[in-house]
């Protein structure tokens, strides 16, 4: 079966126009909405980073700032 280049490559999505960045909220990334990502691309795309003054606090921020994130 051959794959065709098409094939291996897919188009991302990636919004995270209502996310509020602190210096305690950040997104680690090398991609931008649109770009294309081959399908051999490293599989975190993204990362949300959080800071809270307790592991409690961070969670909670890292559960609304996750709530705002959409791949």
């Amino acid at each position: 079966m051959e794959i065709s280049y098409d094939q291996l490559y897919y188009e991302l999505h990636f919004s995270i126009a209502q996310l509020t960045y602190s210096c305690s909220v950040r997104v680690e990334t090398g991609v931008q909405e649109g770009d294309t990502v081959s399908m051999h691309y490293d599989p975190m795309i993204a990362k949300l980073v959080v800071w809270g003054e307790s592991r409690t606090a961070a969670l909670v921020k890292l559960k609304n700032c996750l709530s705002k994130f959409q791949v």
